[in-house]
């Protein structure tokens, strides 16, 4: 039998943005090394020849990205956590646990030059996800009882004593894990405990957008739309698409001009922000509405989904497209009074509360496409340090979570049944 077992084994190969991914088992090894080879029309196979170091195309870009066999020490013991490479393929974020316990030492290594970088991220556990930038990695990490209780958030390059906690869950019921969506522009991180799950959306859906915002300091530019400055000749904050109002329920009633804070961009759907997080909504939800604008989302149907935005201190409630009432209404108002009893925030529709139509909006395509039960919370007041479009950074600790934390935890808890409040 040994005669017909090749000498070194591999894996099948899998596709991560511009290459193909494999391991390969050389003859004498108790480890395996990860592979990689540049994308190519017909996959690589298993007759191709495989040497100590690369499956060539004649690219160049095929190689060896780890040897699990070289981070072997005297210890005796060697398991891999996460192997994730980054979204520009530059950099490994890979965990070794040396001991059995199952805690991890997490690294970072440049793939072209084979070299780790200088920081090591001790007492790190399964899961782990990189942001879209390629600059920086979400991890989790272990409490005294070995349950994954936080996620943090460590920039590349930068010392381990500066990363950020982005998550904690105190409930020790629950395990908190992390992971990228498939798209690779949201960062997923959900706590699950034996009966129930909850999901956390950590949004880089429009870190383009949120630069300009942020690159004003302490006078903050007004940036509402993404960087997308391909139409129109705008410059400054004038640029870019309108993300609430590119969605494909509904689109097309919003300015068509391109320099316009309002613009709906050149089609439905057209911003890759827009596509990404319709499709997280899709993964997510089943399609639980039919199509028609009077046909109500049943009972049963499952899931609440709000965005935020500044400003009234208001809860609106569908339908953003038209003054007309969602089939849902009377459900969305008691919905909406038990959140609203927590906030104090106005509950009414689009001309009810702001007194204006928008077309293509995120609630209004989760709750028309989808039927889940949607809501846009408008934060803020008029005026003040905390109020207007741009209130202090510091108003999110100092005011609107205590605030909002209530409302959003009935949110929660109705997600199960929320048409049944």
């Amino acid at each position: 039998m040994t005669g017909r077992v090749p000498p070194t084994e591999r894996s099948v190969s899998t596709r991560y943005q511009d290459f193909y991914y494999y391991t390969v088992l050389p003859a004498g090894r108790e480890y395996p090394q990860l592979m990689r080879d540049f994308y190519r029309t017909a996959p690589v196979t298993a007759t191709d020849s495989v040497t100590n170091a690369v499956i060539s195309d004649g690219s160049g870009g095929g190689g060896l990205v780890l040897d699990h066999d070289a981070l072997r020490d005297d210890s005796g013991y060697l398991e891999l956590g996460v192997t994730l490479v980054s979204p520009d393929s530059r950099l490994l974020a890979y965990s070794v646990d040396r001991t059995g316990d199952e805690v991890y030492a997490l690294r970072f290594r440049d793939i072209a030059s084979g070299t780790d970088l200088p920081e090591e991220v001790p007492g790190s556990y399964y899961g782990g996800a990189w942001a879209a930038d390629s600059g920086h990695f979400f991890y989790t990490v272990l409490n005294a009882a070995y349950r994954p209780h936080e996620v943090w958030r460590h920039a590349v390059g930068t010392p381990v004593s500066e990363d950020v906690l982005v998550l904690s869950e105190p409930d020790e019921r629950f395990e908190l894990n992390v992971r990228a969506s498939r798209s690779g522009g949201l960062v997923l991180i959900w706590s699950a405990s034996r009966d129930t799950t909850e999901v956390w959306v950590v949004p880089i859906a429009n870190p383009d957008g949120v630069d300009v915002v942020a690159s004003g300091g302490n006078s903050p530019k007004l940036q509402r739309k993404n960087a997308n400055n391909s139409r129109g000749g705008c410059s400054g904050t004038n640029i870019g698409v309108d993300l609430n109002r590119n969605s494909t329920f509904k689109w097309g009633g919003d300015s068509n001009s391109a320099c316009s804070e309002t613009y709906q961009g050149v089609s439905a759907g057209s911003e890759p922000e827009v596509q990404a997080v319709e499709k997280l909504a899709r993964a997510i939800f089943p399609d639980q509405r039919g199509t028609g604008n009077n046909d109500p989302a049943p009972t049963t149907a499952k899931g609440t989904m709000i965005t935020l935005h500044s400003y009234g201190n208001d809860i609106i409630i569908p339908w953003g497209f038209t003054q007309a009432t969602s089939p849902n209404d009377a459900q969305y108002r008691k919905f909406g009074a038990k959140m609203a009893a927590s906030n104090g925030y106005l509950v009414g529709t689009n001309e009810e509360t702001v007194g204006y139509d928008t077309t293509g909006t995120t609630d209004d395509f989760t709750y028309g496409e989808l039927g889940v039960a949607s809501v846009t919370f408008e934060v803020g007041s008029s005026s003040g340090t905390c109020g207007g479009f741009l209130p202090k950074y510091t108003c999110v600790d100092s005011t609107f979570w205590p605030k909002n934390k209530g409302a959003l935890v009935t949110a929660a808890k109705a997600a199960a049944a929320p048409y049944q409040q």
